[in-house]
């Protein structure tokens, strides 16, 4: 799964209560003994927290919810809210933004799971709402779906990718090496020139304090496919590189 590996008290402001520092304080002291990123359940505790939540999704059952944007990423303000994508069965609306406030403030992108899926595997929604799962993401709940999904997204992104150079450089393409790096980053280059404003946030992720682990999180699942390519004969990927 995408997780990140940063201190898990960087992800909410400090206007928090004492009782959610101290919970925080704990998860940072298991990952500090740990290489490994906290895992969803270890993030249970944070429903609570999200209790704003429960009124805008009550009568649908919740496939998962995962935590991202500039408090994951490592730049956020002091002020800035957790960004949630809440993946939700059966959601009629299939997309909506809500901001609500707490005891932590959420912007939260709640979206219908099928709608998901055909995002990712489709761009159903113009990649509106998997483009969240292309950075580096917490998951808090539905970590193998939220998995599932990612791979889906980010394989389509890599065969998109392949016809694309194949197109441009024909036979030469073969001879071309191509790092996992290279399909995070052309996907972000197309996606800030439609839409300029995300290119702040794209900046900020990959060249911030937290670049390098942003960046390791972002591509495993394009090394994930990549293999996956592999195993079926469809191109070779060692030494780092796809060719």
């Amino acid at each position: 799964s995408n997780t990140v590996s940063l201190p898990i008290t960087a992800i909410l402001s400090a206007r928090v209560d004492p009782y959610l520092k101290m919970k925080l304080r704990e998860l940072d002291e298991v990952k500090s003994q740990s290489r490994n990123p906290p895992s969803s359940g270890e993030w249970s505790f944070l429903k609570e927290y999200l209790a704003p939540l429960e009124r805008i999704t009550r009568g649908y059952t919740t496939e998962a919810l995962a935590a991202y944007g500039s408090r994951i990423a490592g730049y956020s303000k002091g002020q800035s809210d957790l960004d949630l994508l809440v993946v939700l069965r059966e959601y009629p609306p299939k997309v909506r933004y809500k901001y609500l406030k707490g005891k932590i403030d959420l912007s939260a992108l709640l979206v219908d799971r099928d709608s998901l899926v055909a995002d990712a595997e489709r761009a159903y929604l113009g990649e509106f709402v998997v483009g969240r799962l292309l950075n580096t993401y917490q998951p808090i709940e539905g970590e193998e779906f939220l998995s599932d999904v990612e791979n889906r997204f980010k394989g389509r992104v890599i065969l998109e990718t392949l016809v694309e150079l194949a197109s441009q450089y024909g036979e030469f393409a073969n001879n071309l090496l191509i790092p996992p790096d290279y399909f995070l980053f052309e996907k972000l280059r197309k996606r800030s020139s439609q839409y300029p404003p995300a290119l702040y946030s794209y900046i900020r992720t990959y060249t911030g304090p937290r670049s390098p682990e942003n960046v390791i999180a972002a591509k495993k699942s394009f090394e994930y496919y990549l293999r996956k390519l592999a195993t079926e004969n469809f191109l070779d990927f060692n030494d780092g590189f796809a060719h």
